[in-house]
This record gives C-alpha cells, sequence and structure tokens, in this order.
C-alpha cells in the first residue's frame, strides 16, 4: 500500500482537547479553516505559511504535533519531516500531492486535499495515540 491514507470518520482513542497543533499550508483559506476546525475540538493552534517558519517551530516542544501541507511553495516538507522524525513528533499530511510523495514518508498519515473535517481529526486523533507513538519509537 502507497501511504497511509486516512479512514473516513473520528478515531474515538485520543482527543484533540489541550493540544498545541502546527499547520503548515500556504493556502490561507485552508489554513484559516483547519484552524477553526482544530479549535471547535478544543486544540490551541499555530499556522506557518512557509517552510522556513515550520522549521522555526519544528524543535518547539510546546507543540504536540504537525499537519503539513507536503509542498509550500516551491519548497518541500522533507527537511520539516526529518526534524519531527528526529525529535518523535508526530504529524500527517494533508496535500493534493498524496500519490506523489517520496516513498520514505509511505508510513506518515496521508489526508489527500480535499476531505472532511472529520477525516483530518481521525488522523490527528490517531497519531497522537499511545500505540501509534509507541509504533514511530521503534521506527527511529
Amino acid at each position: 500500500m502507497r501511504g497511509a491514507v486516512a479512514r473516513e470518520g473520528p478515531v474515538q482513542t485520543a482527543t484533540l482537547q489541550g493540544e498545541r497543533l502546527l499547520i503548515v499550508e500556504d493556502e490561507p483559506l485552508i489554513a484559516i479553516d483547519l484552524q477553526a476546525t482544530f479549535e471547535r475540538e478544543g486544540a490551541r493552534v499555530v499556522r506557518a505559511h512557509t517552510m522556513a517558519e515550520a522549521l522555526r517551530y519544528a524543535d518547539s516542544a510546546a507543540l504536540s504535533a504537525r499537519v503539513l501541507d507536503f509542498r509550500v511553495g516551491s519548497n518541500d516538507a522533507d527537511p520539516v519531516c526529518e526534524a519531527l522524525i528526529r525529535r518523535e513528533v508526530p504529524f500527517i499530511f494533508f496535500t493534493g500531492l498524496s500519490g506523489a510523495l517520496p516513498e520514505r514518508w509511505a508510513a506518515t498519515p496521508i489526508v489527500p486535499k480535499p476531505a472532511a473535517p472529520e477525516t483530518i481529526i481521525g488522523a490527528l486523533k490517531f497519531v497522537l495515540t499511545p500505540e501509534a507513538r509507541e509504533s514511530r519509537g521503534s521506527r527511529l
């Protein structure tokens, strides 16, 4: 299977209440919509509009998960993903490039654009579960 594509519907094993999330998205309307969706679920949200901004946030221990568009402007998310993997920080892709991502990110959950808010929330809840966190630790 090429990439872990999120299933429809929310996952009930985790919550976004109190989580601090980073959205890396260069389309303002999409970023605003994602922020509103996550805030309705009780999360606090920070947005990055460039990969340079995202890299600055990659080292922030205060953020618990990231939602990344794989391509922002002319830059891809590889450096941000590598920094997050080193720090064992969970992330998902929310991208229109789901079929064209590098093979090394095949185990990362992908939510193809466009998607229902419940699908994106479900993917985030999944990567925040203790089981998903343990699985990431064993890959390093």
